[in-house]
């Protein structure tokens, strides 16, 4: 039976769903798609229901119409086994379209978002570069959406299976997706209810935000299953066993479907009289249908399909067949074969790159649950071998190896680490934060153990500061500490207790590094570190003895080294605060910024770039400190870093022009500071700030009665230590 005919039986029933897909398509483009003189509107639509009850019929209905009506379609599914694979669907969606062009037109499209986006949506990003958080990533991949509609206009995108989306991508879908509406693009999905977890319930709000409401698949009527029966077994089927068809399938169309399929292979008419029959076939099916019928097709069957079950969406023929232990003629063989017996969906003719799909998601997960547990193991095993072997990549590996029960491999946990490193670069630091967990449980040798709960409190540093500490504070306990690597741990270890609020204990930690230093550089950053974390403390006691000692070491410095000009940096925040004399403050603060100090620095934060700006604002130079907020906000859209740092950029610089009387554009910049700040964690520093800045600017005075046309003057106050800063200017970026 031919698929088109398969998708039609599955379809019966679902005049409803059919007449609004063709309102959603008629609303997007138009009643003459060739006649469009102007942008329409899109907006979202969803199926959900139970596995085989025909959702992907339905979004394989609007794919067909989409391309009838000429529309751009991107389209992907979420894979059982693949959650765990960071922008799983997002990758699905955008690299058929990229893998056509190259490096150059990838450029053009995403523009100045090439280096965030690129590693998000599989592009590989030459040189280093910069870990940009998840806001920078989800902010980026808008606007590659948005103006991918724009350009390709109609779009039409369809997303499956969407509870088993992968949590980045699923992410960023449930942000999007009210945007959907103001843009020429539909966007449909399927899913399970079922299997909503607690975080893709979002899912089920898509449609009802666009003032609508999911669209909930029924069981198919009595009346229904019997006509996919009689086309199957032949008009003459009786009513009585139609019936007992449905109730035995509880009017599932893919159960259906494949009941008739068995009813037809062991030649049983469809009579009354057979009904007991129907009843055992039923049962056997349910216990070891689908296994006898890949039994049946041979060993070399059943390893392949093993293979492409535990491959997933990488499943290319090549990549299954090397898994399986197969040659290429013999790989082809048993396609067809799988084919031939419902297993596998038919290949697109004439393409043995792409992925080899299951007919249904039913049949791979009962395939790959049918997978004896060890040798489970040991195909996720060859699955990472195999894919690293065809180039790509430690992170497509990576799913496999967390698969892998511990041995002590070292190739694994080097695999593992790389993997990590390619996540956090695409912006996904809790997908690198399990590879790196799982490196740790491998374990690593003892010479590498400290490196890897160095990188494991780095990843968990965006969200989740005290397991920062925990992994930083074992690291620094490691025998195996190389002063290099014993110097990057403190530093993050005290910016995660300063983050957290633990000021005294941030500046303990890098204390009792002081002693241990064996180079006069590394005895200067902690010195400078210990300075700031205590100036951020509001219970100092010694803080006139701070002072001295600070103006002490910045009267020796130079400048020249980045530790010497963060020093100095602080030197003239503490002579602005305790009142010396302007000149002075300045001299200091021309002395630490050089020729700029970087925001987005890994290795040294944005607290003193920031104190140095403030620096200028209140010793009566704001067009300087806008200077530097501006120039910091730029850098931090630049990277990326699109969470806490560009949310303290926005307010300061709003607090700045409120200093000079520019009330209206103070609040905007506070209230965008405030929103990013939102989208990081309200009890956040960066929130604080921005909550205190709007709060400050709406308590000033209205409109002047008199007409001048401002709404009030802002008023001159003198900075305290803590003023426009909190305890902390740190947190996720």
């Amino acid at each position: 039976m031919s698929q088109q005919n398969r998708t039609h039986r599955t379809l019966l029933e679902r005049e409803r769903e059919l007449r609004a897909v063709d309102a959603a398509l008629t609303e997007l483009c138009g009643t003459d798609p060739g006649a469009r003189t102007e942008t329409r509107g899109g907006g979202v639509i969803a199926f959900e229901g139970p596995g085989g009850v025909g959702k992907t019929a339905l979004l394989g209905e609007v794919r067909r119409q989409a391309a009838a009506r000429g529309c751009t379609v991107l389209r992907a599914r979420g894979g059982e086994h693949e959650q765990g694979a960071a922008f799983h669907v997002v990758r699905q969606l955008f690299q058929p379209v990229l893998a056509a062009t190259g490096e150059d037109e990838h450029r053009r499209i995403l523009g100045g978002w090439y280096d965030i986006v690129a590693p998000a949506v599989g592009l590989v990003v030459s040189g280093s570069g910069g870990a940009p958080d998840p806001e920078g990533v989800r902010d980026g991949l808008d606007w590659l959406v948005t103006r991918f509609a724009l350009e390709r206009a109609p779009v039409v995108v369809i997303l499956d299976d969407v509870h088993w989306a992968d949590p980045e991508s699923l992410d960023w879908l449930t942000r999007f997706a009210s945007r959907a509406v103001d843009l020429p693009l539909l966007l449909a999905v399927g899913y399970r209810p079922e299997d909503l977890t607690a975080d893709c319930a979002a899912i089920r709000g898509l449609a009802e935000r666009q003032g609508t409401r999911p669209h909930v698949l029924a069981p198919l009527t009595p009346s229904g299953v019997g006509s996919i029966v009689r086309e199957a077994l032949g008009d003459h089927a009786e009513e009585a066993f139609c019936r007992e068809c449905w109730a035995m399938t509880g009017g599932n169309p893919w159960e259906v479907t494949e009941l008739t399929a068995k009813i037809r292979e062991g030649r049983l008419k469809p009579q009354s009289e057979n009904l007991p029959a129907l009843r055992e076939l039923v049962s056997s099916a349910k216990d070891s249908g689908l296994n006898d019928r890949l039994t049946r097709l041979g060993t070399a069957a059943v390893r392949f399909a093993w293979a492409v079950a535990v491959l997933g969406i990488e499943a290319t023929p090549v990549l299954a067949a090397n898994v399986a232990g197969l040659s290429e003629t013999e790989a082809t063989e048993v396609v067809a074969r799988l084919v031939d017996a419902r297993i596998l969906a038919p290949p697109r003719p004439g393409d043995g790159t792409r992925p080899l799909e299951y007919l249904h998601p039913l049949i791979a997960t009962a395939v790959y649950q049918a997978i004896p547990g060890a040798l489970r193991v040991a195909m996720h095993g060859q699955a990472a071998v195999v894919v690293l072997g065809a180039g790509l990549g430690s992170a497509a590996a990576g799913r496999h190896l967390l698969e892998m029960h511990p041995e002590g491999d070292p190739w694994v946990v080097r695999h593992l680490r790389a993997a990590a490193r390619e996540y956090l670069r695409a912006g996904a630091p809790d997908a690198g934060r399990r590879c790196l967990a799982r490196a740790l449980r491998e374990p690593p040798d003892l010479q590498e153990r400290a490196a890897v709960l160095y990188e494991l409190g780095c990843a968990a540093q965006l969200t989740e500061p005290d397991v920062t500490v925990n992994h930083l504070r074992a690291a620094l306990e490691e025998p195996e500490l190389g002063p290099e690597l014993r110097e990057a741990i403190t530093y993050r270890l005290a910016q995660a207790y300063g983050h957290s609020g633990r000021m005294e204990e941030a500046a303990q930690v890098v204390a009792a590094e002081i002693g241990r230093a064996t180079s006069a550089r590394t005895r200067l950053r902690m010195q400078t570190e210990q300075l700031m974390w205590n100036m951020f403390r509001a219970d100092e006691k010694e803080s006139p003895a701070r002072s001295r000692r600070l103006a002490r070491l910045a009267g020796h410095l130079t400048g020249r080294g980045m530790a010497e000009r963060y020093l100095l940096g602080l030197r003239a925040w503490d002579a602005m605060t305790r009142g010396e004399p302007v000149a002075t403050t300045l001299h200091y603060a021309e002395e630490a910024l050089g020729d700029g100090l970087s925001w987005t620095d890994d290795d040294w934060g944005f607290e003193v770039p920031i104190l140095v700006a403030l620096v200028f604002l209140h010793c009566d130079q704001p067009g300087r400190a806008e200077e530097l907020f501006n120039k910091g906000i730029a850098e931090c859209e630049r990277k990326g870093w699109r969470g806490s740092h560009l949310a303290f950029g926005l307010t300061l610089l709003g607090y700045a022009r409120l200093r000079r009387g520019a009330l209206g554009e103070a609040e905007e910049l506070a209230r965008e500071g405030m929103r990013i700040a939102d989208r990081v964690g309200s009890s956040t520093p960066a929130h604080w700030t921005a909550v205190g800045t709007l709060i400050e600017t709406l308590d000033l005075p209205g409109p002047d009665p008199g007409g001048a046309g401002v709404r009030g003057r802002a008023r001159r106050r003198e900075p305290s230590a803590g003023h426009a800063l909190p305890r902390c200017a740190g947190g996720p970026r």
